[in-house]
């Protein structure tokens, strides 16, 4: 029995191998391809059999194989298909957009191709574009296939594979590149349509269609086309489509090679209304050319402009999204400012903004002066109120024509010119003429008056600057004078003057201000430079009241104390009382200098103030201060006891000459007042102070200061005493870890582990064996006793002795003895 072939078919040529597969194949004689016996027949096994096909003619015979039992018997499963060579023949040409039609494609593939040649339908058929397998394909004839291409580029060869063979290359598919839409122009247009555009990009030769948003228009080559295909990768769209005014859309481009992708460069937008966002100038008289900027101002159409509701006879397009119209008359009558308004064929700009205002000028009146009044000299500045004042040309005072410029507000600020004293009017010219003088525009000039100097007083060297008080005296035209001399002379701008007084003899002047049409004068006084002849007290610390006596020192203008500016007061009776100034520690003896007003003070024996600074402790030492203590080693430390401790240092709080017990408060421990006591005079080598520290406990480090009429000592760590407890020995021994008892033996420099309890193995200052001090050890902590060690080397000796450990706390207890031997 025959179940199946492989393969199910071939070419009507002989020479295909096939394998035979079935049952009870064991001593077969022959295979038969229907009556025709095939070659190189070999028995595989009771179930296959392989067997060269002869030749054949298109067609399906069964195959059968005879053994000595029988033939096989026919059916479906052992028919074999001889099959002719397929041919194609054409393609379908689906491009037809271009000058000659062609069978193309997008190169993302998915287009429907059909096959036409011969011999389609034989078994086993494949669709190749290329070397590439179509998508899928339907055969729905021996002349023809329907086949969806793949993914591809460039022209390609479709061939079609059966049982009878590959059909031939030579019929091509052409892949063709997506359309991409580089430029619109122009990119607005009107949202009623109709507009002319050109759309230009790569590939868009065989465009289809054009979408403006979801608006589709057909492309053709045909000179009638709305949207016509200038093969030359340029559409020319003769009539947009409607949009909606304000609405940007995407113009995307259909070929055979597909849809356009949406890019920033294929934006069409729909015209809104105008916008005016600015206009320049914003003011000005009849026919004034007026440059106007927003949005949407151009448009194929062109725009009407209006100032108030009048028409501009002449609008321009500049062509930079601006436009320039004139000023019409008739809108000059309504009230100002008055709206530009932009008309298209959309609408008209909003005239709720303020930046389409504009102002026609008209004559300017004035409303008011301020100040009303100033100097005969003239400068005053003069601020100028009204209207239509911003686009003034020329002010005048009473017919003189003076400097002007406009403030922010529509102000008008302008300086007086010189006039003789009396009322003039001050009027303004713009374009449209002068204003017409009013009560409201009256300036009264006036004659200068002197109310005082200050300083009244100054150097015969001069240069004192000599501030002048009074009415009329602005302008900065002022002439001053001192004693008859002229003096450089400035305008404060607050109705004051300043002058540099001249150089001039000791003695009273007159001082006279001349506006040029009239005078004033005041009295002046020069004066030699002030001396210092004496002060008191002349030391103390800082906050000091000094009483300063001289001469030249009525008028002063400051007091130093070593070049700081001190507090003083004039007393009126050619003494001065000054405060002197807090200084740093160690300042000394400074000078004295008084600012004169005839010049400062120069630098004598009789104007020198001493500076008492705060106390400064420079050690502690253990015992009583006496004339006869010298300073040895500073004292840090010590045990839990009260101590008794003698303090070195530097401005001492003494007694005097005197020796006892110095006032509550001067002497504290941590704060707190602690009792002391003056030892009397002595060089600077001997502590003269004593200070008794109550005990404390282990640990606690205590800070003592000391105060004078000066101040308080600085914390110092020389001021510091800390309480240590005595060291206690808890263990000795050879060997480290190892219990020694309370008795060990050795000789001279044999190492001994010594056990011992302190705050900080840092506070041990010796060990000694009897009397005699052991040298070179060393400490450490032990983690696995967690106790503190020290490492002993034995020094000379002999006999049985205790073994003790030193701190600033004291010594440890006996208990521990070392033997020698």
């Amino acid at each position: 029995v025959v179940t199946s072939l492989s393969p199910g078919g071939g070419p009507t040529a002989a020479g295909t191998a096939v394998t035979l597969v079935g049952t009870g194949f064991t001593g077969a004689t022959g295979v038969k391809f229907g009556t025709v016996a095939a070659t190189n027949v070999s028995v595989v096994s009771d179930t296959q059999i392989t067997a060269t096909a002869p030749a054949g003619s298109a067609g399906t015979p069964n195959v059968t194989v005879t053994t000595p039992g029988g033939t096989s018997v026919a059916a479906n499963g052992n028919k074999y298909a001889y099959t002719a060579l397929p041919t194609v023949t054409s393609l379908t040409k689906s491009c037809t957009s271009y000058a000659t039609a062609i069978a193309c494609g997008p190169e993302a593939g998915g287009s429907s191709v059909v096959i036409n040649g011969t011999n389609l339908t034989g078994g086993n058929a494949r669709v190749y574009f290329g070397q590439t397998a179509a998508t899928s394909f339907v055969v729905n004839s021996a002349t023809k296939i329907t086949a969806v291409a793949p993914a591809g580029a460039g022209l390609v060869d479709v061939t079609v594979s059966t049982y009878g063979g590959t059909t031939a290359a030579g019929i091509g598919f052409t892949y063709i590149v997506a359309p991409v839409v580089q430029n619109i122009s122009p990119a607005v247009g009107t949202a009623a349509g109709g507009d002319t555009i050109t759309v230009s990009g790569t590939d868009l030769i065989g465009a289809t269609r054009v979408a403006f948003g979801a608006t589709t228009l057909t492309c053709s080559r045909a000179l009638t086309a709305v949207c016509f295909d200038n093969e030359d990768d340029t559409l020319t769209v003769s009539i947009t489509p409607a949009g909606v005014g304000g609405k940007t859309v995407d113009i995307r481009v259909t070929t055979p090679g597909g849809l356009s992708d949406i890019v920033p460069e294929d934006q069409f937008s729909y015209l809104l209304p105008p916008v005016v966002t600015g206009i320049s100038p914003n003011s000005g008289p009849i026919f004034t050319s007026v440059t106007i900027s927003g949005t949407n101002l151009s448009t194929p159409d062109g725009v009407t402009v209006a100032f108030g509701g009048y028409s501009a006879a002449s609008v321009v397009d500049n062509g930079d999204g601006t436009i320039t119209a004139m000023a019409p008359q008739g809108a000059d009558t309504l009230p100002q400012p008055v709206h530009i308004v932009v008309t298209n064929s959309i609408g008209q700009s909003s005239t709720e903004v303020v930046a389409d205002l504009f102002t026609y000028v008209l004559a300017p009146a004035v409303t008011s002066l301020t100040p009303s009044s100033g100097a005969e000299s003239g400068g005053e500045l003069v601020t100028i109120s009204g209207d239509y004042l911003t686009e003034a040309t020329a002010v005048y005072f009473d017919g003189t024509q003076t400097e002007f410029g406009v403030f922010g507000d529509g102000s008008i600020w302008a300086y007086s010119p010189s006039h003789p004293a009396g009322a003039v009017d001050v009027t303004v010219e713009n374009a449209a003429g002068l204003s017409v003088t009013t009560a409201s525009d009256v300036f009264t000039y006036g004659s200068p008056v002197i109310w005082s100097l200050s300083p009244t007083r100054g150097s015969v060297l001069g240069g004192a600057y000599v501030t002048i008080s009074g009415d009329f005296l602005g302008g900065g035209a002022m002439a001053v004078s001192f004693g008859g001399i002229l003096a450089q002379v400035w305008d404060n701008g607050d109705g004051t003057l300043t002058a540099i007084s001249p150089e001039h003899v000791a003695g009273e002047v007159i001082v006279t201000v001349d506006s040029g049409y009239e005078t004033s004068s005041a009295t002046f006084t020069y004066m030699d430079a002030a001396t210092v002849t004496g002060i008191s007290p002349a030391s103390g610390p800082g906050f000091t009241q000094v009483t300063i006596t001289g001469t030249n020192l009525l008028g002063a203008a400051g007091v130093d104390f070593g070049g700081v500016a001190a507090d003083f007061i004039d007393n009126g009776d050619g003494t001065i009382t000054a405060t002197a100034p807090p200084v740093a520690a160690g300042t000394g003896v400074v000078d004295v200098i008084v600012h004169g007003a005839g010049g400062d003070s120069i630098a004598v024996a009789d104007d020198e103030f001493t500076y008492i600074d705060a106390p400064e402790i420079t050690g502690l030492y253990d015992g009583v201060a006496s004339v006869d203590f010298p300073l040895g080693q500073p004292v840090t430390a010590g045990p839990l006891a009260s101590a008794v401790l003698a303090i070195g240092g530097e401005n001492l709080p003494n007694l005097g000459a005197a020796t006892g017990d110095l006032p509550t408060g001067t002497c504290l421990v941590n704060g707190i007042n602690a009792r002391c006591r003056w030892s009397g005079s002595g060089n600077y080598l001997y502590p003269m102070l004593t200070v008794w520290v109550p005990a404390g406990a282990a640990g606690t480090t205590v800070a003592i200061t000391l105060k004078n009429s000066s101040g308080t000592s600085a914390p110092s760590p020389y001021g510091k005493y800390t309480f240590v407890a005595a060291p206690v020995v808890t263990g000795v021994s050879l060997n480290p870890g190892e219990d020694g008892g309370t008795s060990i033996n050795g000789s001279v420099g044999t190492y001994v582990f010594i056990t011992v309890v302190v705050a900080d193995i840092g506070d041990v200052t010796g060990v000694k064996f009897g009397g005699v001090v052991a040298y070179d050890f060393a400490s450490y902590f032990d983690d696995v006793t967690q106790t503190y060690q020290l490492l002993v080397p034995v020094p000379d000796g002999s006999g049985t002795v205790d073994i003790t450990v030193q701190t600033a706390g004291g010594t440890s207890g006996p208990g521990f003895r070392f033997t020698y031997l």
